[in-house]
């Protein structure tokens, strides 16, 4: 995987994936395994963490054009999938990163893979799966901890987004920012930007900025969020 500055990180390939997934000792990933045969979701079920999605790379970019707003943070990154960008966050000099995914099988067959694929050191991670709901429950999540929050690609679904914000409201510290990368419709699925906004506007917690638009097939988006202080 290749960075707009040309650096080169290394990914898990499908086959490596399938191999861990079969080699693992659990029951459970092999209707994983027949999900990514046909699907590349099912909501509340596998929820895509094995395929690396567009906005990834435009995480990855902003991150690269932004390091020295990534150095020295306590980062934490929801719906990790891959983990690239957490990873490469802590190659440009991230104190920490806590890494969130809503499937075991993808923690342990692919995100912790890619750690070491890249040299990282698996003591500056934490890695967690579960669902955003459980996030304020759980003690791996500091409350207002994170400096650094990143998400790609986990707005499709809107019946999510109070347990999502409701997670970044939990972790995020008062000075601290959110960067959400994603699509602006998800067609068949039924999230979009603009209903996010609109929820995000409702709760009104946050305020958003627009940092780059993406000219694609379907245009992306890149947006920062901060706490509103009332």
């Amino acid at each position: 995987m290749r960075t707009c500055r040309g650096r080169i990180l290394k990914i898990l390939s499908p086959a490596g994936i399938y191999e861990n997934l079969s080699a693992a000792d659990d029951d459970q990933f092999e209707g994983e395994i027949r999900q990514m045969e046909y699907s590349d979701l099912e909501p509340h079920v596998y929820e895509g963490g094995f395929k690396v999605w567009e906005s990834t790379g435009d995480m990855m970019d902003y991150l690269e054009n932004n390091s020295d707003r990534v150095q020295g943070t306590n980062l934490l990154e929801l719906g990790c999938g891959s983990a690239m960008p957490a990873i490469f966050s802590v190659m440009l000099g991230a104190k920490t990163a806590t890494i969130q995914d809503f499937n075991r099988s993808v923690i342990q067959c692919y995100t912790e893979k890619n750690i070491l694929l890249n040299n990282c050191d698996p003591r500056r991670f934490t890695m967690v799966f579960c669902d955003w709901k459980s996030v304020p429950e759980m003690p791996q999540f500091k409350k207002k901890f994170y400096d650094l929050i990143i998400s790609s690609e986990t707005i499709y679904n809107t019946s999510d987004y109070p347990a999502f914000h409701a997670a970044l409201d939990h972790c995020l510290s008062d000075q601290g920012v959110v960067w959400l990368a994603g699509k602006i419709f998800y067609f068949g699925v039924g999230g979009s930007y603009p209903d996010f906004l609109d929820y995000i506007n409702l709760e009104n917690k946050f305020v958003v900025t627009n940092m780059k638009t993406i000219d694609a097939p379907i245009t992306r988006f890149f947006i920062e969020m901060r706490r509103k202080h009332l």
